[in-house]
């Protein structure tokens, strides 16, 4: 099969392919339309690399060292109502690619790593249902400027945004927070807004 926007052979030497079902090419750096199972989510890609993940339960948790099925043209996810968790991994390391995230209000938990490395985020809002951000869940995320956390009781993990350099606001819902050992340690934040709930560190 040819890749339908550079014309070059899928399986040809300029292609390197995850998995038969990864739908982006190395040769041209663009995604074709494909779509699949998370867990007990679906998801779905179009070719300018527009990610949308729908359904009701959990996705998938991906082992360390790999990712969700959507190859890596990915530019940007939109994490719909009815998702209830974002999986171990499902987006480590996409470093300069993915540049938005819009996470749906049934999300509870963000899991290990599932952020991690994402170079281009600039700024994250969490909606009220997320309670657990887990294990460096957005490490390394050079570019990130702004956290914004829901009005929801909340547990943020040992490291879940260490080496976030640019890092400079964060701001708290009026839920209780739990922030673990290291979870901001290295970032460059100068502004910190608190909410109405108790914050213990």
């Amino acid at each position: 099969e040819d890749c339908n926007l550079c014309g070059t052979s899928r399986f040809g030497a300029a292609h390197v392919y995850d998995s038969e079902s990864d739908p982006s090419c190395n040769s041209c750096g663009k995604t074709r339309a494909a779509s699949g199972v998370t867990g007990d989510c679906v998801w779905s890609i179009d070719e300018d690399g527009h990610l949308i993940i729908s359904g009701n339960g959990a996705m998938a948790d991906y082992p360390d060292g790999m990712t969700g099925p959507w190859g890596m043209g990915l530019r940007t996810v939109t994490i719909e109502d009815g998702v209830t968790t974002v999986g171990n991994n499902a987006f480590f390391n996409y470093s300069d690619l993915l540049q938005s995230v819009v996470i749906g209000s049934d999300v509870t938990r963000v899991g290990r790593n599932a952020f991690a490395g994402c170079t281009a985020l600039t700024s994250i809002v969490l909606p009220d249902s997320v309670t657990v951000i887990e294990t460096c869940a957005f490490q390394s995320c050079n570019l990130l400027q702004s956290v914004v956390f829901g009005n929801g009781t909340i547990s943020i993990a040992e490291q879940a945004f260490i080496y976030c350099s640019a890092l400079q606001s964060i701001t708290f819902g009026n839920g209780d927070i739990t922030i673990g050992v290291n979870a901001f340690r290295l970032c460059n934040i100068n502004t910190i807004q608190f909410g109405t709930g108790f914050c213990r560190i």
